[in-house]
């Protein structure tokens, strides 16, 4: 996966676990 692709799908993971879908779910990708 391409580093902007991996940067995107952390962000939108981020937007949906701040807008309250999974508050307890952690996601950490280096």
């Amino acid at each position: 996966m391409a580093p902007a692709e991996r940067h995107g799908l952390v962000r939108a993971l981020t937007a949906f676990t701040e807008a309250g879908g999974e508050p307890d779910a952690r996601y950490e990708i280096e």
